[in-house]
């Protein structure tokens, strides 16, 4: 049952993500914070990547160093989904 729920609300969550990709401009972000799942989703230009801090749930966070670097034109945008599913 556990491995059900998980991959539906996976389902559920790539959905979103994929809906939310295409309504959100650069600098925009969405976050769900509920008793089961954290998600948060931002869009942002590749170049402010270098040195970038990115806030999870309670004091998690993720440092993105300066020395990343990736193989594309800087005038692309990404968009970096955070999720965290909390059944039990």
């Amino acid at each position: 049952m556990a491995t059900q729920i998980n991959s539906q609300v996976t389902e559920t969550i790539s959905l979103i993500t994929s809906a939310l990709n295409i309504h959100l401009n650069i600098g925009q972000n969405f976050t769900m914070n509920t008793s089961s799942v954290f998600l948060s989703i931002e869009t942002t230009s590749i170049t402010s990547l270098s040195n970038k801090i990115i806030q999870q749930v309670g004091d998690a966070q993720m440092h993105i160093p300066s020395s990343f670097n990736l193989s594309t034109n800087n005038n692309t945008s990404i968009s970096l989904r955070v999720c965290l599913n909390t059944f039990f």
